[in-house]
């Protein structure tokens, strides 16, 4: 199951080898200087903008992969219905990071708390 961590000055979003093959994309790390805001969604479907290329997708049960939409683009790695960790980027390869985790709050306020110091 994917997961976001912070090692060093970076910020890590670690995949599954399931999930590189159905996101077409290796782990994710982006400095922290880039980390603009993180913050928890109850929905994670409703936090997904664009339309999925590449990646794997089913409707309200999966989603891993890019997203696009009027030049942005996100790397989300959604699985079934609840909350999701949102990381907006000022720069770099994605504009957001989305990942489903079941204690979003918790893991959101780490990462927040992290950043700020």
């Amino acid at each position: 199951m994917a997961h976001l961590t912070i090692d060093g000055g970076m910020l890590r979003l670690s995949l599954s080898r399931l999930e590189r093959l159905a996101g077409l994309h290796r782990d994710v790390e982006v400095p922290l200087t880039e980390v603009v805001e993180v913050h928890a969604v109850d929905d994670a479907w409703s936090a997904l903008r664009g339309i999925r290329a590449p990646g794997t997708g089913i409707p309200r049960v999966l989603m891993i992969g890019t997203t696009r939409s009027k030049g942005l683009k996100d790397f989300c790695v959604v699985r079934g219905r609840g909350p999701a960790v949102v990381v907006t980027l000022s720069v770099g390869e994605f504009s957001r990071l989305v990942v489903s985790d079941p204690a979003a709050d918790r893991t959101a306020a780490h990462l927040a708390a992290a950043i700020a110091s």
